[in-house]
């Protein structure tokens, strides 16, 4: 990322930009579109061919057109096939000075690791990162964006003050780490309280530090910001202490005595519900009189199990990873009607993907699309590894798939239409599952904290105190959906091993949690017969993540 890419000076240099792309937004969503339109404009002033835009998340975007509308290819050979263009957006990092003090008291800690305890992350999205493009799967390069009017959003957006981000592993260090007492303590608070779910102490998360356990949620980042508006873990709120960077703020943590909401759940008044919500929720009464009222993909028509067995990410933040390979590798079972097929490796996208950042997380999105421009791999090829930095594959065992049919991904998307902040409906999600398959979703860091860690069964229907950091999130597969005691619920498969939940398992209440996005991709034959995998494999020592 920032720090792996050429000097802006370099790229300015290096890149001959021979076209311009003007990119419409449309706030309403558009049928049939992954976000927006896209219009090419040459440089004497000519346009009219449209491609399609959408974001990613909140840190990139992908342009398509059908062809080669940019004219790229330089050369008589004829390459046919669709445009696709993907770019982060562009943001700097920028150490701090160590010896300041910020207004609300906390202090930046000198140390040899000072650029991995503090960073200053400066937006500029009016510009992209060096970013990727491809011709039919068989032309390749390097392209940049910037954009060239100013808007009056724009230039007030880059007046802000920038954002000062402290990693998780660098505030952890200054935490007082959680015991098994504290933890039995919470999980008897939660059974006490008459919710539809169960806690359990976890032997796992003993020895971790609320940022520990932000981090296996999928939190990279806290917010530097004034400490009470910090989320509040259960190591604090009684006493409502919360994180500091200095040692001595964490002395008194203690865990909640006293509940705010018990028993009652989530719920919002009506008078409160989202524009997002409301489209959530558009549908949901018709799909629910059609759909059967329970599907469940490790116990399908005949009795048939199309799901890998749960495993154990580890220390590593590959959530995204193993729910991107895990909704693929399940539907292409589906597709093909044999439980028995090798599973997709998790590790071939983890550590050898250019889209996503290894261990320290990505997006089933792109994870997607990398195993679409690429191609996908068994599992025996490339075994799951927690510890890897480097791409690593058994070059015979690719070299034997030669004998039979290989396979990539293709029509990788987001569930729903238009550039919504929460693009499927449950009416989506729920149609897909029963037609096609599981499905990436992601669990927001305002849907799950500290409690969650302690799930042991039942349907979880949120935190107690819901944590005010939302950013983050955790991907996980979403498998199937059920109704019980006139409870409607959402069967999701973790990535926190079988001890965790139920069997790995957790089920979540369909009326208290609204998930962001829905990602799926489907699986067909590779028309290149691994071409793609097999350069990268040829150029694995000089791929690193």
């Amino acid at each position: 990322m920032p720090d792996n890419q050429p000097a802006f000076t370099v790229m300015e240099d290096v890149l001959n930009i021979q076209r311009e792309l003007k990119l419409s937004i449309s706030t309403k969503p558009l049928v049939d579109s992954r976000g927006g339109p896209a219009l090419v404009q040459g440089k004497s002033g000519e346009s009219g061919t449209q491609g399609n835009w959408t974001m990613v998340a909140d840190e990139g975007f992908e342009v398509e057109f059908d062809h080669d509308v940019l004219a790229l290819l330089n050369d008589t050979k004829q390459v046919k096939g669709r445009l696709n263009m993907f770019a982060f957006n562009r943001y700097d990092l920028k150490s701090t000075n160590a010896t300041k003090v910020y207004k609300n008291g906390m202090k930046p800690i000198a140390s040899a690791a000072m650029k991995d305890l503090e960073k200053r992350s400066v937006s500029k999205c009016g510009e992209t990162l060096l970013g990727w493009y491809s011709i039919g799967r068989e032309r390749w390069g390097c392209w940049k964006g910037k954009k060239l009017e100013k808007d009056k959003a724009s230039s007030k957006s880059s007046k802000l003050p920038a954002t000062v981000l402290i990693s998780t592993d660098s505030a952890s260090i200054h935490e007082r780490p959680v015991t098994l007492a504290e933890l039995e303590s919470r999980a008897q608070k939660i059974n006490s309280q008459g919710r539809k779910w169960r806690a359990k102490a976890y032997p796992r998360w003993v020895g971790k530090t609320p940022s520990d356990l932000a981090r296996a949620r999928g939190q990279r980042w806290l917010h530097a910001q004034n400490p009470a508006h910090h989320h509040n873990s259960f190591l604090a709120r009684a006493a409502q202490v919360v994180r500091h960077l200095a040692p001595a703020a964490n002395a008194s943590h203690v865990l909640v005595n006293q509940s705010t909401n018990a028993g009652k759940g989530l719920q919002p008044a009506a008078s409160l519900i989202s524009d997002d919500d409301k489209w959530y929720l558009a549908g949901l009464a018709q799909a629910e009189a059609e759909l059967p009222k329970n599907v469940d993909w490790t116990n399908a028509t005949g009795g048939l199990n199309f799901l890998e067995p749960v495993m154990d990410q580890e220390q590593c933040g590959s959530c995204w990873a193993v729910a991107g390979m895990r909704m693929m590798t399940a539907r292409h079972k589906i597709a093909q009607r044999n439980p028995e097929a090798l599973p997709w490796s998790i590790s071939f996208p983890l550590y050898c993907s250019e889209y996503n950042q290894g261990c320290d997380g990505g997006y089933g999105f792109l994870i997607a699309k990398w195993s679409e421009d690429v191609g996908l791999v068994p599992a025996t090829c490339a075994r799951y590894d927690s510890h890897g930095t480097k791409c690593n594959v058994d070059k015979a065992c690719v070299k034997a798939l030669s004998n039979g049919t290989r396979w990539r991904a293709s029509n990788y998307r987001y569930l729903g239409v238009g550039n919504r902040a929460r693009t499927a409906t449950a009416a989506m999600l729920m149609r897909e599952l029963h037609e096609r398959g599981p499905i990436v979703v992601g669990l927001s860091g305002g849907d799950i904290g500290d409690d969650f860690m302690l799930y042991a069964g039942g349907i979880y229907e949120g935190e107690e105190i819901p944590p005010k950091d939302k950013s983050g999130g955790h991907a996980v597969t979403l498998v199937g959906y059920g109704e019980e005691d006139g409870e409607k619920y959402w069967t999701i498969q973790n990535s926190w091993g079988e001890d965790w939940g139920e069997d790995g398992y957790v089920r979540i209440s369909r009326d208290k949690i609204h998930f962001r996005t829905g990602e799926v991709a489907d699986v067909v034959p590779d028309e290149q017969h691994g071409l793609q995998v097999d350069r990268v494999v040829a150029n694995i020592g000089r791929i690193n993540v």
